[in-house]
């Protein structure tokens, strides 16, 4: 599906990353990686390619995460009121965007066309846009018009990552792609991040952090 790693692909993933600042347990900044010599972005894209296409372990760093609770309206008042988001570091960050694009792109040629959601000028505002359309229309021509509106909470964090995975293989990816981030996902661990304290280290079995740039794909 895709080409190995190479220094301009690295140049052109960390520049996709603009406007992200948050950064990760290595302290990496991303005006900081744009400014690596080309050696050191060629040895970057050389080490992308050992874990995914030569089976080599993430860097234990890469793979540890701060994660940061994000109130969902005004005033939170329980758990469920917050978004927990694991802020990795910026290197791995640049990997998954870069790859999670392509993925996209590939997804754009087989997707039904009904799907709405990530997919170029396939965005869910469509969805929206034709159900007013069509509550105006009955509106101002009577009828009737029923629906409804599901939103399961917390559904794709209780998806057992095998089954996610197992799907991936099936659906087409790379089995090159799949065994890097299956390894990545086994490895990550997190740390809750409040007032600048980090609690201790803790592992999961279901979900995909939200900031892996692929979390989409659940």
């Amino acid at each position: 599906m895709w080409a190995p790693w190479t220094a301009d692909d690295v140049v052109c993933a960390l520049k996709d990353q603009e406007g992200d600042k948050a950064l990760g347990p290595d302290a990496w900044s991303l005006e900081e990686l744009l400014l690596w010599p080309a050696s050191a972005k060629e040895g970057l894209a050389q080490l992308f390619n050992r874990i995914e296409f030569g089976g080599e372990q993430w860097p234990r760093l890469w793979t540890l995460g701060a994660t940061v609770y994000i109130p969902k309206k005004e005033v939170a008042r329980s758990v469920k009121d917050l978004r927990p988001i694991a802020l990795l570091s910026m290197i791995y960050r640049c990997w998954s965007s870069r790859r999670s694009k392509q993925i996209l792109q590939w997804c754009s040629s087989w997707a039904p066309a009904g799907c709405r959601a990530y997919l170029r000028q396939r965005e869910t505002s469509d969805v929206v846009m034709t159900v007013c359309s069509s509550v105006e229309n009955v509106y101002l021509n009577g009828g009737v018009a029923s629906g409804i509106v599901m939103d399961v909470v917390k559904a794709s964090e209780f998806i057992q990552r095998p089954v996610i995975l197992s799907l991936s293989k099936k659906a087409g990816l790379p089995d090159s792609f799949a065994s890097a981030w299956v390894r990545m996902l086994g490895q990550i661990s997190r740390r809750v991040r409040i007032n600048g304290h980090l609690g201790g280290e803790f592992k999961a079995s279901v979900g995909i952090p939200e900031v892996m740039r692929l979390a989409w794909w659940q």
